[in-house]
């Protein structure tokens, strides 16, 4: 990670004209808040838990309470996901755009959040999984795959740097695409440690069920978001800073409202 992380340092500053040596950081802060917040905690509080369990072979219990913890995810980040996609722009126009951050600086750092949004779930789920493998003591299993996944990550992002009319959205498109990958390697993997766990099947089918309703409280949430936001833009000048606040305080609040009832009601 330090080596992809210097080259993607280096390759920065021959982008957008060295601008994306800072839009990256300002584009990657509102994902990135919440997983350090949220998520990095109860990676550290679970993993007691979950060292017990594995050392008393309690694998059942273990694998239940994976995938309540996988589907808690699905439920807090996946309309995080869609609603910073949606608002990314009024947010960043709202919270950055000041003195020299200017109308330029917000479409560049919008073009960052667009991808790295998607990287809410894959993020969120590496932190669960990781404590897996560290209670059953391979941690070699996580570091090798890691390493893969970083040095796919430079060639693929040397790849759209160069290759595609990306742009800044490269550098948080190649993260999220490899750590897609990298969750998508370990979770198979986990199956490997605890090969006498024989209920996956099921647990996946209820994982798979409450995907398709948050998927549909998302959907819904999405809509009146999009509503919302029309309605708030024929009252006021949502490119002004009180016009921007009131937009982004309107829809956010009234989806998440929406959202909430919805995945209580389902």
């Amino acid at each position: 990670s330090l080596v992809r992380n210097l080259i993607e340092f280096r390759w920065r500053t021959g982008v957008a004209g060295g601008d994306a040596a800072s839009v990256v950081v300002y584009g990657r802060m509102p994902v990135d808040v919440p997983i350090q917040v949220l998520m990095i905690p109860l990676g550290i509080v679970i993993f007691p838990f979950i060292s017990e369990a594995a050392a008393s072979n309690k694998h059942r219990e273990l694998f239940a309470g994976f995938f309540s913890i996988c589907r808690g995810i699905l439920v807090v980040f996946l309309p995080m996901t869609v609603g910073m996609i949606i608002l990314r722009n009024p947010m960043i126009r709202t919270l950055l755009e000041w003195k020299n951050f200017e109308a330029a600086d917000t479409l560049l750092t919008s073009k960052v959040l667009f991808w790295y949004a998607f990287g809410y779930v894959p993020f969120a789920l590496e932190v669960v999984i990781l404590p897996y493998f560290f209670a059953r003591q391979k941690t070699f299993i996580p570091m090798a795959v890691g390493v893969v996944t970083s040095t796919l990550n430079i060639v693929v992002l040397y790849f759209m740097i160069w290759h595609t009319s990306l742009g800044v959205g490269s550098f948080t498109l190649a993260i999220v695409a490899t750590k897609t990958l990298k969750v998508l390697f370990l979770i198979p993997l986990l199956k490997l440690l605890f090969p006498e766990e024989h209920d996956w099947g099921r647990q996946f089918l209820r994982l798979a069920n409450g995907l398709v309703r948050v998927a549909f409280a998302t959907a819904v949430m999405t809509a009146v978001v999009l509503g919302v936001g029309h309605f708030i833009e024929t009252l006021v000048d949502t490119s002004t800073k009180l016009g921007g606040t009131l937009y982004l305080a309107s829809t956010s609040t009234v989806g998440f409202t929406v959202y909430v009832v919805l995945v209580l009601l389902l």
